[in-house]
């Protein structure tokens, strides 16, 4: 993994507060709310760092891409984990 994708991966984990936010009210809204519309928020907020957003399910797994690295984020109620691939 190159330095730079380590350093914004960091910068989003720092940040990631705004995706827990986004889970907790999903699961309690996701009867009445439109799920597209917590990928369009989700989205927008990976790509203010520098990711390209891939896609999202409603379980909270992001998948997303730096320079040729795969990363891949899950958002559970007690836990954020992030894994890279290439």
């Amino acid at each position: 993994m190159k330095q730079s994708t380590k350093n914004k991966m960091d910068m989003l984990f720092k940040e990631a507060e705004f995706l827990w936010y986004l889970r907790e009210r999903w699961e309690d809204e996701k009867d009445y709310e439109d799920f597209a519309d917590y990928i369009e928020k989700t989205r927008n907020f990976v790509e203010k760092f520098g990711f390209t957003f891939i896609k999202m399910t409603e379980t909270f797994k992001i998948h997303m891409q730096h320079l040729g690295t795969n990363v891949h984020m899950s958002i559970t109620s007690k836990e954020m984990k992030i894994t890279t691939s290439i």
